[in-house]
């Protein structure tokens, strides 16, 4: 019913597209809703901090760790550090 009047509104597709995903996502309740938005939120601030770690200089505490850790790699990033560290401490 709600999309029948929606459709005589609506002009472009897109327009439906979106109501209908409106409708669905409005379908779904709300603890799911807030789960659902945790993790993306959450995804999107992993990716943040890898982008950040991703251009930026290893710190020098990273790279006494490896070397601690027997490492002879040097990293070329904090990203490919903090990768590095993981992989040692699990050898």
């Amino acid at each position: 019913v709600v999309m029948r009047a929606l459709k005589s509104i609506l002009s472009s597709n897109e327009a439906i597209h979106y109501a209908q995903y409106v409708l669905r996502w409005e379908q779904i309740p709300v603890h799911r809703r807030a789960h659902f938005m945790r993790e993306k939120q959450e995804h999107f601030q992993k990716q943040r901090i890898e982008n950040s770690m991703g251009s930026s200089k290893a710190t020098p505490k990273q790279i006494a760790y490896l070397k601690n850790l027997g490492c002879a790699v040097i990293p070329t990033s904090r990203l490919h550090a903090s990768h590095l560290i993981e992989q040692y401490r699990s050898l």
